[in-house]
């Protein structure tokens, strides 16, 4: 893959990452475990 691709893919995951924890932080919480680790 040429550096140019990789990095224009780097960039969208990261942006994809900072939404995934927008949204995530908008779940109710609750006493279950989270395996996950994302309400931590």
């Amino acid at each position: 893959m040429e550096e140019e691709h990789r990095q224009i893919i780097r960039d969208e995951i990261d942006k994809f990452r900072e939404l995934f924890k927008q949204w995530v932080a908008s779940f109710e919480k609750d006493d279950c475990e989270d395996k996950w680790g994302l309400f931590v």
